[in-house]
């Protein structure tokens, strides 16, 4: 994923330690990361949505490249996303018919329209 200056992380799924790494439960599937376990958590730390990426390189200094490349990384499996997208994720998730559905014609719309009220 191409990541710009203007991406301001939050975390969207919980990460729960593990002997192997970090646990990630998604939707369908639970990710596992193994490789550079302390990094990530020092990068989520920072992903709370108001600090954009560049800041949160700054803070972690020790290889803005592979930083860079890890905050991609989360961003594309879903970990994290930009906070003024996150309303996105909650109209994926939600996949419940709208409130007011119902199952009329255009044509019975018209006919109630131009009934008059009981």
């Amino acid at each position: 994923m191409n990541i710009n200056n203007n991406f301001y992380p939050i975390q969207v799924l919980p990460g729960i330690p593990s002997k192997n790494g970090i646990k990630f439960l998604g939707e369908n599937e639970i990710e596992v990361i193994i490789d550079n376990a302390n990094l990530i958590w020092n990068i989520l730390s920072k992903c709370n949505g108001k600090t954009n990426v560049i800041d949160i390189l700054k803070s972690l200094t020790n290889d803005s490249v592979n930083t860079l490349d890890i905050i991609s990384d989360l961003a594309e499996i879903g970990i994290i996303v930009d906070s003024r997208k996150q309303f996105y994720l909650f109209h994926e998730l939600i996949k419940s018919p709208s409130k007011y559905f119902y199952d009329l014609t255009t044509e019975e719309i018209k006919q109630i329209e131009e009934s008059d009220p009981p």
